[in-house]
This record gives C-alpha cells, structure tokens and sequence, in this order.
C-alpha cells in the first residue's frame, strides 16, 4: 500500500532536516528497493523512518489547540463562554456540546454554528441543568424520606396487644 500524503511529508521533512543531497537521498531509498518515497510500503517506511532517527532526524510535533484552548470566534465570544460555564456545571466537556450541534443543526463543532443557534444551544444546556438539578432534588427528598421512614413505621413492640396479667 503506497504512503500517506502525511509520511510522504515526513520522509521529505526529514531528508531537509538531515541536509541529505539528492545522490545521498536515493542511494537510502535504494537500500529499501525504491526508486521513489512513494514506491515504499507501510514495512519499508517504518524501516527508513528508524534509519532517518539513527542519523539524528527528530521529528518535531506542534500539538494543536483543543477546543476549549482556542480563541473564540469573534462575535460569539459571551454565547461560548456561557456555553463553556454550563458544560463545566454539567461535569462534561465539548464534545457534548459538539453532539447538541450535530443533531440539532447538522453541524460537526459548536464553534460553527451561528449566533442565533447558540442561543438555541444555550437554552438545550440550560434545560438540560434543571432536569439535572431536578434528579438531584428529587434524590435528596427521597434519602430524606428513607431516614424518617424509621421513626413513621411503628415498631413491632407496639404492635403487639398489652397483656397484663389479670386482664381480659
């Protein structure tokens, strides 16, 4: 199977970082029977990316920013941070909010989505936080039941008839 666009790159990266020259080059190619970058298979490439590591190559990885680590768009800034407050409350993350974008607009990321339909989003997530708080209310009443349950329910002593002697 011939490279990826992106390990085509990275083998021409390398050549440029090892300052290698074009005989140089292709007598390494050779020694992994191509003619060509793009005649190496996903072995081949494994094999000359160590090569390309043993003659110092270091391949350099700029992490790209995350969601939540970029900028916000211009205009929407406040619906975002809102929108970013309440995933926060709610105890998940972006994709969340990504998946409310998806389904209600058929748009992949939140960040896409105009302003009036971040509004929309904004009322999902807030509809989504009183159902929440509602679940946890409803929770506490009920373990606040079960602890006075005890004393409502009489015991099975007092049940029983008071029998005295002497009496009946």
């Amino acid at each position: 199977m011939p490279l990826s666009k992106k390990q085509l790159a990275l083998v021409h990266i390398a050549k440029t970082n090892l300052a290698l020259t074009d005989a140089e080059y292709r007598d390494l190619l050779a020694e992994f029977g191509a003619k060509s970058a793009s005649n190496i298979d996903d072995k081949g490439f494994d094999k000359l990316l160590q090569r390309f590591r043993a003659m110092g190559f270091r391949p350099k990885f700029r992490p790209r920013p995350d969601n939540n680590e970029a900028e916000f768009p211009a205009g929407k800034e406040r619906q975002l941070q809102k929108i970013k407050a309440q995933l926060i409350e709610l105890g998940v993350g972006w994709k969340y909010a990504d998946g409310i974008a998806a389904r209600m607009f058929a748009r992949p990321r939140v960040r896409w989505l105009a302003p009036e339909q971040l509004t929309a989003v904004i009322a999902s997530l807030e509809y989504r936080l009183k159902k929440a708080e509602g679940l946890r209310l409803k929770a506490e009443d009920n373990k606040t039941e079960e602890a006075l349950l005890p004393d409502l329910q009489p015991s099975a002593l007092s049940l029983q008839p008071n029998l005295q002697e002497g009496t009946l």
